[in-house]
């Protein structure tokens, strides 16, 4: 994001790797719980090179910066407004702002998860695990610093 490197897409172009659209209510966004995924594996590395490292760093760092605090989520019962909640990244950010970014079927974003209608229940617009790679962030940076 403006020569700042952030994390992953939700999916990605095949030839440009540019972050692309998939179903109607998944616009083109940054993601929270793919990028946990991403940046998990890439910790794994035996002798992950410069590249690598820093994207991990990047990732940690946005991680760090879009954490949402004061809120739960689960798919049974949404988003709820918890003192001491979180933290917790959406699934999907805007790219450019880090809002997070929802959408029903018509594919028009919106930016409060309580105007979903048709796509409020049965999607993961919330995750905790980027929780779990910041804990390994933390033990991993110590050996692999940043340059």
């Amino acid at each position: 994001m403006n020569g700042v490197a952030t994390v992953w897409g939700q999916q990605h172009d095949p030839l440009t790797l540019e972050p692309v659209a998939a179903r109607s209510y998944e616009p083109v966004s940054l993601s929270g719980k793919e990028s946990a995924s991403i940046a998990a594996f890439l910790m794994t590395l035996p002798s992950p090179d410069a590249r690598v490292v820093a994207a991990v760093h990047a990732a940690a760092d946005w991680f760090e910066h879009t954490a949402v605090r004061g809120y739960v989520y689960d798919a049974e019962d949404g988003l709820q407004r918890r003192e001491n909640g979180g933290p917790i990244w959406a699934r999907m950010t805007e790219i450019g702002t880090n809002r997070p970014i929802f959408s029903n079927r018509d594919g028009i974003i919106r930016y409060d998860w309580n105007q979903l209608t048709d796509r409020r229940e049965g999607y993961a617009w919330y995750s905790g695990e980027p929780a779990a790679v910041l804990k390994t962030y933390a033990r991993w940076a110590k050996t692999h610093p940043r340059k």
